[in-house]
């Protein structure tokens, strides 16, 4: 009969026979619904999709407090990182009931805010072995493949596709938008950010000697897609993100500068030379990319950004108040447009606008700490180490590989 615990009751993959292991899987599980939940759900931008996570997150916040409560205390140390952040949420909060000539639209965005701290807590104190954390990152890849299936099947079969937002409302698509890529959106903009975000994760799996071959020419395979997929949303400005993501990408997997400089500069140039090939043989997309540079398309922020900058300095310190920049640019003497704008296509401006200095500050400043940290941690791990019986493998180190990662 084979074993299923050992001499220390520890499970391979699940961890320690405890009620506290159990209640950190449950909660990893539960962190896993919430990616799919608001992935499915036109990635929870509509406040009627929040209806539904807001229970879900108290439910989150339950098995976090079992855990707490049933784990060996010398294991519950709790991580305080997240209470930078509380500054942040105290102000938007006073921004909101104070300030803000929108007040609804203020403490909406107040909420959005304490989900996401809500689900950084728990991140972070919750789902500490590595079996946790690939579970949360297969949970992650979920909703991006569903989006993925549905942003060709918009482009091929049914242009006009919305997904569901689980609320009792019809959806319809944007008639600038038929016949782009959406994904699990209602705009091809955020569709064409979250593969921004999710392409180089991919893509420094698959180079990372971390993985079996197997499963990083997988990953690889899935960065094209994902890729290929960016190109179909036909939005322009993403591909400087692409860019500037393929010239970091080498300083996380190379340790000799010279290399990372040339591989850098080497992917960059042939990101240019695929978008120029496509450009050259899809009339579609070469007519989208000069419509682009027009305020109609894109360039609008070549607007929004110079006014967002210019309401932000008529409130400096305290902003216009959270949830007011639709009344901000819409009484704006210097532009008018004819479309409402609900955010300026920049969130460090939109929070200066909203939020003053103080706002941006008390955001930035921990972002910032977060990321020297990170970095100074990174430095102490050696970019690879010999694994397995006959330590012959080189293999980067897990905790450099999930820092790099994140």
């Amino acid at each position: 009969m084979p074993r299923y615990a050992n001499r220390t009751d520890t499970i391979p993959l699940y961890g320690l026979f405890s009620w506290g292991n159990f209640f950190d899987w449950l909660v990893t599980l539960c962190l896993g619904a919430l990616f799919i939940i608001a992935g499915a759900s036109l990635g929870s931008i509509r406040p009627g999709t929040h209806a539904l996570l807001l229970p879900v997150f108290a439910f989150l916040l339950l098995l976090h407090g079992l855990w707490f409560v049933v784990e060996d205390k010398a294991r519950a140390r709790l991580s305080l990182v997240p209470l930078l952040f509380v500054p942040f949420l105290v102000w938007a909060g006073l921004s909101a009931s104070l300030s803000s000539p929108t007040a609804w639209r203020g403490w909406q965005d107040w909420v959005y805010y304490l989900e996401a701290f809500i689900f950084l807590w728990v991140l972070c104190n919750n789902g500490r072995s590595i079996s946790h954390l690939w579970v949360i990152c297969i949970f992650a890849l979920v909703p991006l493949a569903f989006a993925v299936l549905i942003g060709f099947y918009q482009l091929f079969q049914n242009p006009d596709l919305v997904t569901d937002a689980w609320v009792q409302m019809p959806i319809k698509m944007s008639i600038e938008y038929i016949g782009r890529s959406t994904g699990v959106f209602a705009d091809p903009h955020s569709f064409a950010l979250l593969l921004l975000i999710a392409f180089p994760c991919l893509l420094f799996t698959g180079l990372a000697p971390r993985l079996s071959g197997l499963l990083r020419i997988l990953c690889l395979y899935i960065a094209l897609i994902l890729f290929v997929c960016a190109v179909l949303t036909q939005v322009f400005w993403v591909y400087v993100g692409f860019a500037i993501m393929l010239l970091l990408l080498p300083w996380f997997l190379l340790k000799r500068i010279g290399k990372r400089i040339f591989f850098g500069f080497l992917a960059t140039a042939a990101l240019g030379i695929l978008l120029f090939l496509f450009g050259s043989f899809n009339s579609v997309i070469r007519k989208k990319a000069l419509l682009a540079w027009s305020e109609e398309g894109e360039g609008i922020r070549r607007i929004l950004w110079p006014e967002a900058w210019a309401l932000a300095e008529d409130n400096l310190i305290t902003g216009g108040g959270s949830g007011a920049w639709p009344i901000m640019i819409e009484q704006s003497p210097r532009i008018r447009l004819i479309h409402s704008v609900e955010t300026p296509l920049n969130d460090a401006l939109h929070i200066f606008a909203e939020l003053g200095l103080v706002g941006l500050l008390l955001i930035v400043l921990p972002i910032g700490y977060l990321l020297f940290r990170a970095y100074c941690s990174l430095r102490k791990e050696p970019f690879v180490k010999y694994s397995g019986k006959t330590r012959k493998r080189l293999v980067m180190p897990s905790r450099r590989f999930f820092i790099s990662l994140s």
